[in-house]
């Protein structure tokens, strides 16, 4: 006859074994969505500077039911910057970004990608500047290109900070849409 503490401690044990390799079989989604704008409580995520103006709306959204309109006033301060939920990024491949732009001209938006050894020095973080188009720019980046980061030094893919995202030396108010930022596998 077997003793019933035996077999409480061998079904405990069946039961964490159980429980723990179903856990590391777990993957994590082929992309993660880091902002869609859906929510006002995802603007209270944002960090922003006077003269910016926020509103969740429907035009111009890529994804769901909403983007975010920005409003920006003339300055060298980020429009916005997310501060990351999601930390590592070593296994995705691509961050994807939507930007309307509904102006006729030629914006230079930066993006900065800031891991826990950048923050506030900026020969530290990677930076990529592209200029917006009129109309919708679905901006990709690999994130082997992310991780290069400056000349300096690799950026630690598996601690990532923040995004921030300018608009530099802008002289006159502009409009932009934001909406679907994410990672890719």
């Amino acid at each position: 006859m077997v003793n019933p503490s035996y077999k409480r401690r061998f079904s405990l044990y069946v039961t964490v074994l159980l429980l723990f390799s179903l856990t590391s079989c777990i993957k994590k989604p082929a992309n993660l969505i880091l902002a869609s704008f859906e929510s006002e409580r995802e603007l209270d995520g944002l960090v922003w500077e006077c003269g910016r103006w926020f509103e969740l709306t429907p035009l111009h959204r890529t994804h769901g039911m909403l983007a975010l309109k920005v409003e920006i006033s003339p300055s060298q301060e980020p429009i916005f910057r997310v501060f990351l939920t999601e930390n590592d990024w070593s296994t995705y491949n691509w961050f994807n970004i939507d930007v309307f732009n509904p102006e006729h001209v030629q914006l230079p938006l930066t993006i900065r990608f800031i891991d826990e050894d950048s923050d506030r020095d900026p020969g530290k973080y990677y930076t990529k500047v592209y200029a917006l188009s009129s109309g919708l720019n679905h901006i990709s980046i690999p994130i082997a290109e992310i991780k290069k980061g400056p000349q300096k030094r690799n950026l630690k893919l598996h601690k990532m900070k923040k995004i921030a995202v300018l608009l530099l030396k802008s002289q006159q108010k502009h409009t932009l849409y934001f909406d679907n930022i994410e990672l890719r596998k």
